[in-house]
């Protein structure tokens, strides 16, 4: 995200306009008031909002309707956010773009970040930056994905750097039950592909 913004704010409002065609979203990721706009969609019969937010650009990055910008790591504003999300959804999920490089166990303030996060109603919390599989672990009433690695990114320099997870998040009455991971690794030319199923937590 914070190459992202390496652009500049029209990069992203380019983005928006052919994001139909390439059906891969960026809602919750863009700040357009104080507040962000969550990106909801529907699965059969539940409602999904997705936030993201990083603390990897200044906070002090303006923002106007004109001039969209990347909503910074707030745990204070997200949980504004996530109330507000849980008025048009019936699960939460936030994105984060956080921690350290290379790092394969997440940050104190990583834990602190997301247990914060579950408690104030999101259901899953989904981390990456650091380029490394980090755990994934059942936290309360939700689940807490520290880092899932890379998955398409030019770094084949470690075994470490050329993996990945897919979450695969089982629902039964609105609820998350169960996170699956499924691991990935990436080919010479960085295509990734799926390897054996990790497993259930």
């Amino acid at each position: 995200m914070q190459v992202l913004m390496c652009f500049r704010s029209q990069i992203i409002i380019e983005y928006k306009e052919i994001e139909d065609q390439i059906r891969i979203n960026l809602e919750g990721l863009i700040k357009v008031t104080k507040e962000s706009l969550p990106f909801v969609k529907e699965m059969k019969d539940t409602r999904i909002a997705f936030l993201g937010y990083t603390n990897l650009v200044p906070p002090s990055t303006t923002f106007s309707a004109s001039k969209p910008a990347i909503a910074f790591l707030d745990v204070d504003q997200i949980v504004s956010d996530i109330k507000e999300a849980e008025r048009a959804a019936d699960l939460v999920v936030i994105i984060l773009h956080w921690g350290n490089e290379y790092e394969t166990i997440q940050s104190i303030d990583q834990e602190k970040i997301g247990k914060a996060l579950i408690n104030s109603g999101a259901k899953l919390v989904i981390g990456h930056h650091p380029h490394v599989v980090q755990p994934v672990e059942e936290y309360d009433e939700g689940f807490i994905a520290y880092s899932l690695g890379n998955f398409v990114f030019d770094q084949n320099f470690s075994p470490e750097t050329k993996k990945g997870l897919i979450l695969k998040a089982v629902i039964k009455d609105k609820e998350i039950i169960n996170i699956e991971k499924l691991g990935i690794n990436f080919s010479p030319s960085f295509q990734p592909y799926l390897v054996s199923g990790l497993g259930k937590d």
